[in-house]
């Protein structure tokens, strides 16, 4: 049998393959966040105040607050900061939130935010996170750990960007100097280096040392001249990258003069031309450098690059489980059917649910075969067209993928898959492309209960 959770404004269930209590405490929680969007938030930008922050580092088994100073009044829940832990220790730490009850008033102020896209994690998980950690007894931090990629608290580090100056009331920004720095501001060998862009304080250190560099650099900073920013890099998994090919405004009338036939200026060898003639025909997409390469040689695209004809820039090239992988020959009913009566009278249940946020956890039983599935793939089709999003669990990897080929037949929707079956690179871009919003519907194992969904609308326990 299956249990479907529809989940409005919160949640409950049992079910034994996936921890039952798990899906309790995302339901209880669902249900205090929904509550807080209706009644007003304390999630807005700009926390204020003093912040409850979970500080990853050994001997932290709570969370602990911290003062916001000024320059950091605009932190939000959700972004890592920099504060200091015991005597003279720095820490990375996540901000749960405001803090609650009286606080000191000689509160430890946070240091630093350290730079990311936006939060890490949205209100529905860092909520998740308080539940886990009082309900099993977790460190808070650790709890955290497991709901973002493999290693990405792992590694800090402190980056210096040269910053455009002012001269005669006109921004400038070329490096010291010359015209830029008339009057010799700013560090010449140290900003001739940043002035090729921003680069991590420890490929700057000279035969002086780091501290040395770090001195100067924090000199240069205070007079308006770099800007020092800590930021999270990847240790194991991240993003991963390759360059594009597109044509240029001269060499698409290139292009074109080949295509006809005509004269072109300069000589161009068949490979030339047939990368040329290639890139016009995918026009604005450009075509991936590597299978570029494969097709005409990996120095064809330098020579033409070197001519001004075509231009090059880097992409990120998502991992993703499912590229490769094509959707299932059938979905979970005969093409062109409609529902049986005792499907639709389900259906209409789940949706009556989910119209009245109604938590009550709805038991769907029936013999393999009954047509279980079908009925929660409309509720899911439905929650999507609410502007939700969907959670299925499954109690084992081998169950995932026959579902989701089965549910990419049936929904056009975004369907990310989440397992331990998956390499660390696969797990880091899908995590990335369920924060980013890119994703409808996910699927897989009890790690997805972590998935950084922002709004869900259905939760589905299948086959249990």
């Amino acid at each position: 049998m299956s249990v479907l959770l529809s989940l409005s404004s919160g949640a409950v269930g049992r079910a034994e393959g996936v921890d039952h209590d798990l899906i309790l405490g995302l339901g209880e929680v669902v249900g205090q966040v929904v509550g807080r969007a209706v009644g007003g938030s304390d999630g807005a930008p700009g926390l204020g105040g003093p912040v409850e922050v979970a500080v990853d580092a050994p001997g932290a088994s709570r969370t602990y607050s911290y003062a916001v100073p000024d320059r950091l009044a605009v932190v939000e829940a959700g972004e890592a900061v920099l504060v200091e832990f015991g005597r003279g220790r720095q820490a990375v730490g996540v901000v749960l939130g405001r803090a609650s009850g009286d606080q000191p008033a000689d509160l430890k102020p946070i240091l630093a935010r350290v730079r990311a896209d936006g939060p890490l994690l949205p209100a529905l998980t860092l909520d998740f996170a308080r539940w886990i950690s009082a309900e099993y007894l977790a460190p808070p931090a650790t709890t955290l750990r497991s709901m973002l990629p493999p290693g990405m608290l792992e590694k800090l580090e402190l980056i210096a960007e040269w910053l455009p100056m002012q001269w005669n009331g006109e921004p400038v920004t070329a490096a010291p100097g010359d015209q830029a720095d008339p009057e010799g501001l700013a560090d010449g060998e140290l900003a001739r280096r940043l002035a090729e862009g921003p680069r991590a304080v420890r490929d700057l250190e000279t035969g002086e040392g780091r501290a040395a560099v770090l001195r100067r650099l924090r000199a240069m900073a205070a007079r308006g001249l770099v800007r020092l920013e800590w930021t999270l890099t990847a240790a194991t998994a991240g993003p991963r990258y390759e360059r594009w090919l597109t044509l240029t405004d001269e060499g698409r009338g290139v292009a074109e003069a080949v295509a006809a036939g005509g004269a072109v200026g300069g000589r161009l060898g068949p490979r030339q031309k047939a990368l040329l003639e290639e890139l016009a025909g995918v026009g604005a997409t450009g075509v991936a450098g590597a299978a570029a390469g494969e097709r005409h040689g990996t120095g064809t695209a330098t020579g033409l690059i070197r001519r001004g004809l075509v231009a090059s820039d880097i992409r990120e090239r998502p991992r993703r489980p499912l590229e490769r992988r094509r959707a299932g020959w059938r979905g979970t009913r005969p093409e062109g059917s409609a529902l049986t009566d005792p499907q639709q009278a389900a259906l209409d249940t789940i949706l009556a649910a989910m119209r009245d946020r109604d938590a009550t956890p709805l038991l769907l039983e029936g013999v393999t075969g009954a047509g279980k599935t079908a009925v929660y793939a409309e509720a899911i089709a439905e929650t999507i067209a609410a502007g939700r999003r969907a959670l299925v669990l499954v109690p084992e990897i081998a169950l995932a993928m026959p579902l989701v080929d089965r549910l990419r037949v049936e929904l056009e929707a975004e369907i990310a898959i989440l397992h331990s079956g998956l390499g660390e690179g696969e797990r880091a871009d899908e995590w990335r492309r369920i924060r980013a919003g890119g994703v409808d519907v996910v699927v897989g194992t009890r790690m997805a209960l972590t998935a950084p969904l922002a709004e869900i609308g259905l939760i589905v326990v299948d086959e249990e």
